[in-house]
């Protein structure tokens, strides 16, 4: 049983994430930082409700952060900053109650960070948040954010 996948810095892994990796449901561990990996995350993600650990920060991933993601209710990290990701940030990783860290930074993200994702920091859950919502003119307008860049 694999519990722990890591390729990172700079391996120079290119192309997709496989959708068969959603298949490995027992996954606790994903390191997949400082390669060439693009395109989205795969739907399929969605099954791996072991994942603990989810770094996938400095390669050029894009599309919209999925909604699935907040099906992980293992989660505790989330890095996908210095990404191509476009879109608003989803509520549903306010489900993830168990999350500590989210680092969203360097990517096309806008709008407001969710309320939902805001309680975790108010209810002492999650303890580091980080987004693009520097001033004066903020991608992410963020109450609760840690830092902003």
């Amino acid at each position: 049983m694999v519990v722990a996948l890591s390729m990172v810095d700079s391996n120079e892994l290119t192309g997709s994430i496989p959708d068969e990796w959603g298949e490995l449901r027992n996954l606790e561990q994903l390191f997949l930082a400082g390669n060439n990996l693009e395109g989205p995350i795969p739907d399929t993600f969605r099954a791996m409700t072991s994942l603990r650990y989810f770094r996938a920060s400095d390669n050029d991933l894009s599309g919209q952060l999925p909604t699935e993601l907040g099906k992980m209710e293992k989660l505790e990290y989330l890095y996908l900053e210095e990404n191509d990701f476009e879109s608003q940030i989803p509520t549903e990783l306010g489900e993830l109650t168990k999350l500590k860290l989210i680092h969203l930074h360097g990517n096309d993200l806008t709008g407001v960070m969710p309320e939902q994702i805001c309680r975790l920091m108010d209810d002492f859950v999650l303890s580091d948040l980080k987004a693009d919502c520097e001033e004066p003119d903020p991608d992410v307008t963020c109450r609760c954010c840690t830092s902003c860049e």
